[in-house]
């Protein structure tokens, strides 16, 4: 009773207590959910109108584009540049059908079950099945037999671990041109809509015949505005603001921007560098040129040795004559090319072969050795009795890209095959069939034709590239940490570098999502550093591969019309070449072309057969205003001067024809709304200008 007497005392107390601890509570749990709404949200690569493009999904189908790329291209290698492009594309591609897709769903407009089949694997195959190279046949002609049978691979999945990656391979390969198939049959019916609202009405077919059909010759002079000295034609304040006016759509932009300037310290050897690779290969000289373990003394020193024999095409072009000039064991003495010390020694001369032969093959796996062997001797035996080889491919091999060309390898290099396959093969050149245990799997295999013979050498070569030592690195890493250090703003950086030789780059107009500053390899970090900074930073110094680089953040300009300070150039170049155009017109209003060109020394010329349609003024080139006006203007009469792209021109018809070939209003019509359909190609960018867009990019990459 006492205890309970003493916590009704305190009664008011506890009450606080209790609540504050619950409101803890609640609080507690309220930033615990809105911690994992934006650890969500910071999830998101991008948002197109409210849909979310999480990065897993993202990076998975980037990383299932750069699987089909390393299939339809028959690499392994993805650099870095190749790697950008790739998440570009993707990124155009899933904005591009995000954005069609939307607005398709708005009118119920989809690519059915049926209708995706028949264009898959049905009676009108898209061209982005048919165009695959592993779907065609030995002639290289689309074969829906090879489609349909690579297809029927993906109905049993393996669990043997090597035939698994293959089985995995194959069907991201389908699943990618299967979604690009749907997606551009989207695209189709989108903009198939589109084009049916684009008319043509009858007097506009009528003017454009009449326009088309009437070709004219004519005689002209010119005066191009580089030829007038820019210091008398400066524009004034007003001016440049009247041009940044009228020409401000062209200065639009659809993200924020940073102007850069950097100046980069380039990772170059030092003469002692040079002298140290010198002396490195100088004392491998000796044993290089007298030791018997040859592959143990290059594969220790330089890159791998190749027990192969080489034709002249293969040799190193610093390395042929002596090759194949040199008596056995003769060695290359030291010497630099370029960059790169080299030296070797002719391992074997005189040696007389294929440079390349063609290939065929069966690959037999089972699920037991033993039922490998079984079926390959089974295979072999049928194919020693006439049975047909290609057919017996295309149903046993378990080599899906071969065997769909009747197991047809082609021709490959000699010197590439796996010494135990090239061994089998030279034994085997009079065409006989073979078989070669190849891991746990057995290939039949027949060498069906060779090329002639041709001279080769076994050459063993250790080369060494001189590059920066750590000493040197270091040297160069402290003259750019210095220099970083040294200035504090814009003026700073551009006269201590002055001071110091150093040259400035400008890099203005950076993306948030630009991959690199131009060809500065791993530069990515420099752009993510330019976007968390305010104008006049100086950046600290960042490796960039073969150079340092230090860069300073000269201004930001937002999303939208970019101010006339930041395209002043372009502005005032557009203003002064207006002042040209005034001064040239005023000088060139003429009634007799002929005195004109005396009294400005200016040359006549003649372009023939121009038209309305004409791409080009003859030598001129892209003069449309000139064009436009021929089209409309009279025989005989001397034009007023016209401002073009380059230059005033005055002209004269001096000859008109008008094709006599009966007007079909239909014809025209289908050619004019042809030309003009091509609108309906830019309907995916309007959609991006009415889209709201969040491109958050550039916090993953």
């Amino acid at each position: 009773m006492a205890t309970l007497e003493k916590i009704r005392s305190k009664g008011v107390f506890l009450l606080v207590v209790i609540g504050l601890a619950l409101i803890a509570f609640i609080v507690g749990d309220l930033l615990n959910s809105s911690s994992t709404y934006v650890q969500q949200s910071r999830a998101n690569i991008a948002e197109i109108d409210g849909e979310k493009v999480t990065i897993e999904d993202f990076q998975a189908a980037v990383n299932q584009f750069t699987e089909v790329y390393k299939i339809e291209y028959r690499t392994q290698t993805i650099d870095e540049t190749l790697t950008e492009r790739i998440r570009e594309t993707v990124w155009e591609n899933i904005l591009k059908n995000s954005l069609i897709k939307n607005d398709a769903d708005k009118i119920g407009m989809v690519v059915s079950e049926e209708e995706l089949t028949d264009l898959t694997i049905g009676d009108y195959i898209h061209p982005l099945i048919s165009g695959r190279p592993i779907f065609t046949n030995e002639n290289g002609l689309f074969d829906r037999n090879i489609l349909i049978a690579t297809i029927a691979q993906l109905e049993n999945k393996p669990t043997d671990p090597q035939m698994l990656e293959q089985y995995n391979a194959l069907f991201n390969y389908w699943s990618y041109f299967e979604n690009e198939v749907k997606n551009s049959r989207l695209e189709e019916k989108y903009t198939t809509l589109l084009s049916k609202a684009i008319n043509t009405t009858s007097s506009e077919t009528k003017f454009a015949y009449e326009l088309k059909n009437k070709t004219s010759d004519v005689i002209y002079v010119s005066k191009k505005y580089h030829e007038l000295d820019d210091k008398n034609f400066e524009p004034t304040e007003e001016e440049i603001q009247k041009v940044y006016e009228e020409n401000k759509e062209r200065f639009y932009q659809n993200s924020e921007t940073r102007d850069l300037k950097y100046v980069a310290f380039n990772l170059n050897p030092s003469e002692q560098d040079f002298t140290d690779a010198k002396n490195w290969i100088e004392n491998l000289k000796e044993e290089f040129a007298t030791t018997t373990e040859i592959a143990a003394v290059v594969n220790s020193n330089s890159k791998s040795y190749r027990d192969v024999a080489l034709s002249a095409n293969e040799i190193d072009p610093d390395l042929k004559d002596f090759a194949f000039s040199a008596s056995k064991d003769a060695v290359f003495e030291p010497q630099l090319f370029g960059n790169t010390f080299k030296m070797a020694r002719a391992v074997e001369t005189g040696i007389l072969e294929p440079d390349s032969i063609k290939l065929r093959h069966i690959v037999i796996y089972e699920n037991t050795e033993e039922a490998t062997q079984k079926l390959a001797d089974s295979l072999f035996n049928a194919i020693q009795n006439g049975s047909d080889f290609a057919a017996l491919a295309q149903q046993f091999s378990q080599m899906p890209q071969s065997a769909q060309v009747g197991g047809e390898i082609g021709w490959v290099k000699v010197s590439g095959l796996d010494k135990n396959i090239k061994n089998a093969c030279f034994s085997n050149l009079n065409g006989n069939f073979f078989t070669v245990k190849d891991g746990n799997a057995i290939q039949i295999m027949q060498v069906s034709e060779k090329t002639k013979n041709v001279n080769k050498v076994k050459l063993a070569v250790i080369s060494s590239e001189v590059t920066p030592s750590r000493a040197t690195y270091g040297t160069i890493y402290n003259e750019a940490k210095a220099f970083a250090a040294s200035a504090n703003n814009i003026e700073q950086f551009e006269a201590i570098a002055k001071e110091k030789g150093y040259t400035v780059f400008p890099y203005p107009s950076v993306d948030a999502n630009s991959p690199r500053l131009g060809m500065i390899n791993n530069s990515r970090e420099i752009i993510r550093w330019a976007f968390e900074n305010e104008p006049n930073a100086i950046s600290d110094v960042y490796d960039c591969q073969n150079q340092f680089v230090v860069a300073a953040l000269v201004s930001i300009t937002e999303k939208g019309y970019r101010p006339v300070e930041s395209v002043s150039n372009e502005v005032t170049n557009l203003a002064r070449k207006n002042k040209k155009a005034e001064q040239l017109i005023a000088d060139m209003t003429t009634s007799n072309i002929h005195e004109l060109a005396t009294k400005m020394n200016l040359q006549i010329d003649t372009v023939s057969q121009v038209n309305f349609a004409s791409s080009s003024f003859g030598k001129e080139g892209n003069e449309n205003a000139v064009i436009g006006s021929i089209a409309i203007g009279e025989k005989d009469k001397i034009s007023a001067p016209i401002k073009g792209n380059n230059g005033v021109y005055v002209y004269a018809i001096v000859n008109q024809l008008s094709n006599t070939s009966p007007y079909n209003e239909e014809v025209e019509k289908q050619s004019l709304e042809l030309r003009s359909k091509y609108a309906v190609y830019r309907a995916v960018e309007a959609l991006k200008d009415k889209a709201e867009i969040e491109d958050n990019r550039s916090r993953f990459y």
